[in-house]
């Protein structure tokens, strides 16, 4: 440190970077939860805690970060309406593979939005994913491009429509009897 400037001044300028630091990184990702004991309801929870969903309804921005929210509100609707283990991962998975899909390919430049539709119809669960952009090609990896793949061996119906105004991909799921 400089002679004659105090040690605890310069303790008081590295905390005040650090805090500073911290700050700028829970601005940049978005929020920092702390949950130290027990889950704490959140702001993204489609439903309090303790009230059954069947349906979800949900419109988020075309950002890779709004995943793992999407899944824990699949997660959530799959144990509401009972669905096994089994067949909530691959409701999970199929969904995710959707949105990742529409977040990779809908929009070229400016970042639009995703809506994730999921209702009981009968016996049937259906999940609607739907963006308002126009197909583009990712990257050519060839470790890549397996995600309808995926769908169609986890889900019961896949159906994608594309028209001028965006794509829509509608999985389908048929429900255990006694759900």
């Amino acid at each position: 440190m400089s002679a004659g400037v105090p040690s605890f001044f310069w303790l008081l300028i590295w905390g005040v970077i650090i805090a500073a630091v911290v700050c700028l990184a829970a601005t940049f990702l978005g929020q920092i939860t702390i949950t130290p004991f027990a889950r704490r309801p959140r702001p993204d929870d489609p439903a309090p805690p303790g009230v059954r969903i069947d349906r979800l309804d949900l419109t988020v921005p075309a950002d890779p970060r709004v995943l793992r929210s999407i899944r824990q509100s699949l997660r959530r609707l799959a144990s509401d309406i009972g669905l096994d283990a089994e067949r909530s991962e691959a409701l999970v998975v199929a969904a995710g593979e959707a949105v990742s899909n529409a977040i990779e390919h809908a929009y070229l430049e400016a970042r639009g939005r995703i809506h994730l539709r999921a209702r009981r119809v009968g016996t049937v669960l259906v999940v609607e994913v739907q963006d308002h952009g126009r197909w583009r090609q990712g990257a050519a990896e060839e470790h890549r491009g397996h995600g309808l793949q995926l769908m169609r061996a986890f889900m019961d119906g896949v159906d994608i429509e594309t028209t001028a105004v965006g794509t829509t991909v509608r999985l389908t799921l048929s429900l255990p009897r006694a759900v």
